[in-house]
């Protein structure tokens, strides 16, 4: 039976994955976005549900002015003997591209005994080695635990490629984080940029494995495997190239690139699969370029079979929008339709001020700057930061989840001196967004549209003056290619009076990815909402969105490669 991939669409990287009594539990990547690391459980690979978040409370992890494609790298979720470890990493200042240094994060793990409570995931517990992309590896043959840890290469006598970052490994004292051994190199890769990354360590009957993500995470990103029968420091035995290795390669051609940091689990019946990630080319619909994903990165999933002692992904096909399970171990396909809805009866589910689960915040946010009623539904209280400035502003984000669909909110929003503003957004940095919203004037308000170009940094303005003093609806429809912003001004019974829209303005998807090295490289678009003051200045205001809506569909694409 066939099942759609990906099985997470939408801004879900670096996947790993567990299987425990019956469910599987899975953990992408959130880079600059708060709360950190979500975790998904499913009974069946396909339908995954939110249930939470390893890195939930400011006290777990502090974003003050974190880079925009800093943040959580890579995690690792494992389970062992009824505990649940997530490890990871925060990286504060990123500088790829540039002569600036990178500083090195220093990786750390949180653990918990019940997984379907947030609160119940620890404080972290720093380890010595710095790098990205930590791994646990738990040896059950011999009580050892071991981090392995990507980092660059600064040893004279080892030979150069590219970036020169490769993964290593230590034992480590898991109570204290402290390491037991030296940093020892699991794999240097000759492949791309001359980067190995996302190393993962497992064992299988005799023989310890490990697989790195080589090539770097753009169009010849790919998976390798080696195994070891010594133990997980090595001697490794590379996988035949060809038959084995690499054992996830979509290159440049295909719809679905960049397929690799995969993970494994072995599930129902027994069953071996791989989750990975995968990025969804587009083409522009009047000059055919290939135009980079605004969804990002998302997760992929393919069945595993062992030969000879090397595992075999996909049938060594490449990974595709529709994928195969094996014989006897069907899947079930999801509807093609996604409905979701937030209004004042489910912003108040919880009975507390916490919002339901999916919407996060840039960086950590100083202190809360919502509120929820059954009459007002959500109200934001607008922040001195703008959305443009390197803090946590007042703005709530979920992610874009199909290519084709439309966003919907309502803002009730009475500025209290010009320059205050709310609004919504299509958001993917400070330099790639486009809003339309509500900003107050001298006498009264106007709606303003906000876009950038492809020419430069520069976000551009259209002003539609208003006389109007109540709510405003807005709305976002999104296309593979392109965004539009349309605004309505509600008069008289809106429930009776059909929506009059007018068009705020349009923006490329190209301009939304372009790819600034310290902009947010690895993430992905979001819609959310937002309220700010005037000139870094406290406001008294309130803005409140009654309800906020997208309905759309996974199956609308346009063909990429």
């Amino acid at each position: 039976m066939s099942f759609r991939n990906p099985i997470l669409s939408g801004f879900n990287p670096d996947p790993s994955i567990v299987f425990v009594d019956g469910v599987y539990y899975l953990a992408t990547s959130t880079f600059q976005y708060f709360p950190g690391v979500p975790i998904y459980r499913s009974t069946d690979l396909v339908d995954w549900k939110l249930i939470g978040h390893a890195l939930n409370r400011p006290s777990q992890l502090q974003m003050r002015t974190t880079e925009g494609g800093g943040g959580i790298f890579a995690p690792t979720l494992r389970h062992h003997k009824g505990r649940f470890y997530m490890t990871t990493c925060c990286a504060h200042r990123i500088r790829f591209g540039t002569t600036d240094p990178f500083v090195t994060p220093r990786g750390f793990y949180v653990w918990t005994d019940n997984i379907m409570d947030d609160a119940s995931w620890s404080e972290p517990i720093f380890f010595d080695m710095l790098g990205i992309d930590q791994d646990l590896f738990f040896d059950d043959t011999t009580d050892k635990v071991y981090l392995s840890t990507t980092a660059r290469l600064y040893q004279p006598d080892l030979p150069r490629y590219g970036f020169d970052t490769a993964p290593w490994i230590s034992e480590v004292d898991l109570e204290s984080g402290r390491l037991l051994t030296l940093p020892k190199l699991l794999r240097q890769s000759p492949i791309g940029v001359g980067i190995a990354e996302g190393s993962h360590i497992f064992r299988k009957d005799d023989y310890y494995y490990l697989i790195t993500a080589e090539g770097g995470t753009e169009t010849i990103h790919q998976q390798w495997v080696f195994r070891s029968k010594s133990g997980p420091e090595g001697p490794w035995e590379t996988g035949p190239e060809g038959t084995v290795n690499p054992m996830v390669f979509n290159g440049e051609d295909e719809f679905v690139q960049q397929t690799g940091h995969v993970d494994f689990v072995q599930g129902h019946g027994g069953a071996w699969w791989a989750v990975m990630l995968g990025f969804r080319n587009q083409r522009h619909p009047e000059t055919g370029d290939k135009l980079w994903s605004v969804l990002g990165r998302e997760t992929f999933l393919c069945p595993v079979e062992w030969e000879e002692g090397w595992p075999i992904l996909n049938g060594r096909k490449k990974i595709g929008l529709t994928g195969e399970a094996p014989e006897g171990l069907g899947l079930s396909r999801l509807s093609s339709r996604i409905s979701w809805r937030e209004d004042a009866p489910r912003f108040l589910s919880a009975l507390t001020d916490t919002l339901p689960l999916g919407w996060y915040t840039v960086r950590t946010p100083i202190k809360p700057f919502h509120s929820l009623s059954a009459s007002s539904g959500l109200t934001i209280y607008p922040s001195p930061y703008s959305i443009t400035d390197d803090e946590s502003p007042s703005m709530l984000l979920r992610r874009q989840d199909a290519f084709v669909g439309t966003w919907e909110t309502v803002v009730d929003f009475t500025p209290g001196r010009p320059g205050e503003e709310a609004g919504t957004v299509v958001w993917w940095s400070k330099w790639a967004f486009s809003s339309v919203g509500v900003r107050g004037i001298e006498g009264g308000r106007e709606v303003v549209f906000k876009f950038p170009t492809l020419e430069d940094d520069k976000i551009q303005e259209t002003i539609f003056p208003s006389s109007h003093v109540g709510p405003v609806k807005l709305r976002i429809q999104a296309t593979p290619t392109s965004y539009t912003l349309f605004f309505s001004e509600i008069t008289g019974d809106s429930s009776s009076n059909p929506t009059s829209w007018t068009t705020a303005g349009s923006i490329s998807a190209a301009v939304m990815v372009r790819q600034r090295m310290i902009d947010s490289i690895m993430t992905g678009t979001h819609f959310g909402l937002y309220a700010f003051g005037a000139h870094h200045e406290p406001s008294l205001s309130k803005a409140s969105f009654k309800y906020a809506t997208w309905e759309a569909d996974r199956d609308g694409v346009a063909q990429g490669a």
